[in-house]
């Protein structure tokens, strides 16, 4: 017993000279010698621009659920409508994420100032045919704003094209790009089609309602 004390004595007394001395702290970020490691290597053109894009994705993803909310309204309820474009927002906001899962792979931070408080471009809309022509717009401009990016992260006018990203330009080409194209075109046909029930029935609440029986339809 007697030495079973001695030793715990002893032991808290090391632990008392080792505090006098020591100035104790408590670090949970990464080792000094990994956060000093200059791995991200990305051009700032192309950065900057795959970040900018992030936000306009996140705008196009509200847009479309403020027009998913306003079909599903009781004084505009069209179900089949209001699908279309909630399946939209949640498209947009899958290109949000996987650009930002991109960046975070490619070694860079996202911070709160470079995704500011967004809100839809709209929250009402006349007709269907406006909410069609609004989001023509939206996927066009999307389209063109990843060809935009590409252009940039290949080199843009750099003749000598000494800051191509092959990896980035290959990800949104493979990912995106045909995806967009794509889109473009189902609602430039979802608009032909719509325009041409509006001019034959001559009566736009009916060809609206046919239109969204369609779309339920398809749905089904």
């Amino acid at each position: 017993m007697y030495v079973k004390a001695t030793v715990a004595v002893v032991a808290l007394f090391s632990i008392v000279q080792l505090g006098a001395f020591a100035d104790p702290k408590c670090w949970v970020g990464p080792p000094e010698s990994i956060s000093k490691l200059k791995w991200p290597d990305m051009q700032t053109d192309c950065i900057t621009e795959v970040k900018a894009h992030i936000k306009r994705e996140l705008e196009a993803s509200l847009t479309y659920i403020a027009m998913g909310a306003h079909f599903l309204n009781a004084a505009n309820f069209r179900p089949g409508v209001a699908n279309l474009f909630l399946t939209h927002a949640g498209e947009e906001r899958q290109h949000a994420k996987a650009l930002m899962d991109y960046i975070l792979m490619r070694g860079y931070d996202i911070t709160k100032d470079e995704i500011p408080v967004l809100a839809p471009i709209s929250t009402t809309w006349d007709s269907v045919f406006q909410a069609l022509n609004t989001t023509l717009k939206i996927e066009k401009d999307v389209r063109d704003y990843f060809k935009k990016i590409i252009f940039v992260c290949e080199g843009g006018s750099d003749p000598d094209h000494s800051g191509v990203d092959y990896h980035i330009s290959d990800f949104l080409t493979g990912n995106f790009l045909e995806e967009q194209h794509h889109g473009v075109r189902e609602i430039a046909e979802l608009l032909t089609t719509l325009g041409r029930m509006l001019e034959n029935s001559g009566n736009a609440a009916f060809a609206e309602f046919e239109f969204d029986r369609n779309l339920l339809k398809a749905k089904h």
